[in-house]
This record gives C-alpha cells, structure tokens and sequence, in this order.
C-alpha cells in the first residue's frame, strides 16, 4: 500500500506529440482519401486544422492507447488517441492541411511539418475495390423517375465495409431507401467482380445539369506484412487495413419539358398513372360530409403532388384531408388522398369529366387522363330571406280566442253580458292554468322517455341531418323538407320551430367550431309531426290548441 501511495505521488505529466501519415503518391481532383493523425498526451486532446483546396467529407476517432513508464521512481503516463480524417480534392494543384495543432488541457502543440498534397487532373483509379454510381439514365426531362443505385466493387477480399457519408443529392427530389448489403458477381469494364449495393432508389431531377454527388464507404482488408509476429513461422497471418473510397461525380443531361401541348390539366408528374376515383354520397344535406379517395399510382415524383379541386370552396368547405404514400419494389408509388367536403347551400354540381395530363418521356407529348365526377346535389339549406313575413315570428300566442265558454254566452253590452264577460275571465284563467300544467308536466315527463327516432334526435342535440331526415317523412308534394314544413299540417308555431331549427343548424360552421344553435329539443313539436307521418295511429299526447275548440 505504501509503495503504490509513493507511486502515484511522483506520477508526472509531459507534453503533447503528434504524428501525421497521409498518402505519398500525388491525388487525382475529386478522389477522397485518409490522413490519420495519433495524438500522445496525458488528457483527451482535441485536434484543429485549416484546409487548403481540400474538403473534409468524413471523419473518426479510431482508437485510443495508454502507456505508463517509471524512470528514476517518476511515473509518465501517456494517452495515444488515433484520428482518422478523410478529405477529398478541389481543383489541380497543390493542397494542404494547415496549423494543424492539438490541444490537451492547458497544453497546446502545433504540428511543425508540411502537410502537403500533389493534385493531379486524372488518377488511376484502383482496380482492387472501388465505388460507383450507376445511373438508369443520363439524358432526362425535368421530373423524370432515374433509378440510381451505388455499388462497391471488389476483386481482392475484404473483411467488411461501411458508408461513411450518403450522397447528399440536393439537385434532386428523391426516394431512397438503404440496400441489404448483398453480393453478386458480374463484369465492369471486362473484368469480373464481386459487387456490393450499398445504396439505391428513385431520383427526380428539379434542375438543368443536375449533379450526383458521391457516395463514400469504407473498406477494412487484410495486407501481407513481414513485421507479423507470425509472419516467420509460417501461419500466413496478415494485417488489417482501411481505406477510403468515393464514387465519382456524374453531371447529367436534363432537358426542359416541353411547352407544346401543356395547359393547366398539367399535374407536373412524368410518365404514365393509373387513376381511381370514388365518391360516398352524390345527394346529401347541408353540412353533411362527402367522401372522397382519390388514389394515383405511376413513377412520377408523386411526394410533390397534390390533388386536384374536385369541390369549388365557395360552395364547399374543406373539412378534413390527409394523403399517404405506398413505395412498390419496382419503383412505382401509390399516393392516396382521403378528401372530406362540407356543403355549404343547396347546390347543384353538374356531372363533368375532371382532365389530368402526364407528360410521356418516350413519346415525347402530354397524354390526358379523365376522372368521371359524378353530378351532386345539396339540399336542406336555408330557402328564405331574413325578414319574411310569410310565417308567424316565434313567440306569437298560441291560444287567442273570443270568448272561453263560446259566444253564446255573450250578450253585448248589458249587465248580463258583463257578469258573464267575468265569469269568461275567470274560467279562461282557469282552464289556461290547468292546460298549461298539463301540458308542461306531461311534456317534461315525456321529454324524459323519448325513444325511438325521435329519442336519436333528442340524444344527438338535434342533428341537422337527423331533423331533416324525419322532416322529410312528411307526406306532403315538396322537393325539401323546408317546404313540406311550410305546406303541411303542422300548427303555425310548431312550423315556426321547425324552420328556425333547419335554418340555424344548416348554418352551422364545423370547420371553425363555432357555436351551435342553443335551440332545444320540444317534445311536442316532433309529437305532431309523429302524428301527421302516422295518421292511422292513435297517440295520447296533449295535442296543441289553436283558436277557439268549443262551439255552441
């Protein structure tokens, strides 16, 4: 215990060293390729550096190492912390990695040595393992599908490999998905190979001249060495090495699309597509919802496409969309678009054939395709203006008669004709206390019941769809329920509830969520209409008075 307390007490720390190994050859323009830099210091160090027509494209810490020394009973410890940095060439010339220092702790080292690089326009590329981009086409159309996929290519054996960055494609719009590493043999150049997909999908270029980017993997591979602990006995144990590789840059030829024969049907997709189309409901209510699912399927660059107007939004709002896309293997997609649609007013949509076009590559024209709109109608929107006096406002008395007990009790102006104008007054306020308990009493006990249709429209806070549904049972000759109210049988106050409860819930905002109407549900207003829709029924509900009842 002593003397490892006498040991870390004369533990010491020294500076930092730094070592750089980096290709001797010169660098073809755009070829990528590694310099590793070993830091040794006492702490974790972190390395700087300033580039000069060099483009830093990947970079890793690829090991770490510790080693303690005891020289004259003082203890050195040092950390060996390896980096590994990829750059890639600019231009022809000279490139090189400036004041390239580390920094550990309080301490501070600058590398002293040149770090510098040969540029050559054209480098042999390596035959052993290399990487590529292998384009479907080279010559296309703005928008146009290119199945591009990346490959590594090998002829020497390889331990493993790994992507160290994806391209980053910006000219393009695109759909890529990472590849099962998977291996095939065939020929590049006449010669064979064993090939690697690394990375492949559908590509749509949005500019002229578009760029591919390359794509950078790394390949770990064994190498013969003679400083092999077993090298001398025979055992044919080799040493494990990486390296970088890219694929070269590929610019294409993009053409613009034509503007011969393109009009506003145009949908901005390239080469051919299936259409489905259907629609739920080709009659509805006021505010009553129309479903439709429009799908699409093709190679076209269907992540930018959006549906066409199938509804005009004056007449029709907007209620809820969504859309999804389904990628296939052979690089078509299916893109579904679920629309919801509110009317509005009453309308009347014509029956029209909505044309798409699609612009067709081999061709070199816009071919057209139709969806078959079918014709919707809308009813059971508000029919009259504000300010009609065709109806009884709401809250004109119900009950307006002469005389209670009839007139034949009424004798002009006489003394006899008086008492029996009290004694009217005094039965009438009778008979309309009682009838009005009555009817209140059992209204606010049937209320409570209601079952069957007229039970849902209770329950759902009287639906606009549900009251016109039941409205509509009316056996009266109109073409809306807002009419069969107005020419039926009902009593002058029970059209005006209705009428009022059709016009203030066909009003009704969903989209905004704004307040509904605060009408409520009356038993007895829907009792009568129960009555008129069953003639032949009996029913024990307190009827609605109207005017005078009893005659002499």
């Amino acid at each position: 215990m002593k003397l490892l307390i006498i040991l870390l007490m004369s533990f010491n720390i020294f500076g930092i060293e730094i070592s750089v190994n980096g290709p001797d050859s010169p660098v073809g323009v755009g070829e990528v390729f590694d310099v590793s830099v070993k830091v040794s210091s006492s702490s974790k160090p972190e390395v700087n550096f300033n580039l000069e027509n060099l483009e830093l494209v990947a970079e890793k810490k690829e090991g770490y190492s510790s080693n303690i020394t005891i020289i004259n009973g003082k203890m050195t410890k040092t950390q060996g912390h390896n980096f590994k940095y990829t750059f890639k060439a600019l231009k022809v010339g000279s490139a090189a990695i400036k004041n390239l220092h580390a920094v550990a702790g309080s301490d501070t080292e600058l590398y002293k040595k040149k770090v510098q690089f040969e540029v050559v326009k054209d480098q042999v590329q390596d035959e052993n393992i290399f990487v590529v981009a292998i384009p479907s086409k080279k010559s296309v159309f703005l928008g146009e599908q290119v199945i591009l996929k990346y490959y590594l290519y090998r002829r020497v054996q390889t331990i493993n490999h790994n992507i160290l960055k994806f391209p980053e494609l910006n000219d393009f719009f695109n759909r890529f998905s990472p590849e099962t590493q998977g291996k095939s043999r065939t020929n590049y150049k006449g010669k064979p190979y064993e090939r690697f997909s690394l990375y492949s999908g559908a590509v749509y270029p949005n500019v002229l001249n578009a760029k591919i980017d390359p794509l950078i993997a790394e390949a770990t591979y064994p190498v013969r060495s003679n400083n092999s602990r077993f090298g001398g006995f025979g055992f044919g144990f080799s040493d494990k090495r990486k390296k970088t590789y890219a694929s070269k840059e590929i610019i294409m030829d993009v053409k613009e699309l034509p503007l011969e024969g393109r009009d506003e049907s145009f949908t901005g997709l390239v080469g051919d597509h299936k259409i489905e189309f259907s629609v739920n409901k080709e009659k509805v209510l006021v505010n009553e919802p129309i479903e439709i699912k429009y799908t699409i399927r093709g190679r076209g660059n269907l992540e930018t496409y959006k549906a066409p107007i199938f509804l005009d939004e004056e007449r029709f709002e907007s209620f809820e969309s969504s859309s999804k896309i389904d990628p296939h293997r052979n690089y078509e997609a299916t893109k579904t678009f679920n629309l919801t649609f509110l009317p509005k007013y009453n309308a009347e949509v014509e029956a029209r054939k909505i044309p798409l076009s699609f612009f067709d590559p081999a061709q070199k024209k816009y071919v057209t395709r139709y969806i078959d709109m079918p014709k919707i109608i809308v009813r059971g929107g508000s029919e009259f203006a504000a300010g009609s006096n065709d109806l009884k406002p709401i809250g004109a008395p119900i009950i307006n008669p002469n005389s209670i007990v009839g007139p034949f009790l009424s004798m002009g102006n006489s003394w006899v004709g008086s008492f029996h104008k009290t004694i009217n007054i005094f039965i009438g306020l009778g008979l309309l206390i009682t009838s009005l308990w009555i009817i209140g009493g059992f209204g606010k006990l049937s209320g409570l019941f209601a079952t069957g249709e007229i039970g849902e429209i209770k329950k759902s806070k009287l639906s606009y769809p549900l009251v016109y549904r039941y409205l509509d049972k009316l056996d009266v000759k109109a073409a809306t329920a807002r009419e069969k109210v107005k020419n039926s049988d009902l009593s002058e106050s029970g059209k005006i509830y209705f009428l009022k409860l059709l016009d203030s819930k066909s009003h009704a905002n969903y989209s905004v969520k704004k307040e509904q109407s605060k009408m409520t549900f009356e038993k007895k207003y829907f009792n009568e209409v129960e009555r008129l829709i069953n003639k032949n029924k009996d029913y024990d509900e307190i009827e609605v008075i109207e005017g005078p009842t009893s005659r002499a």
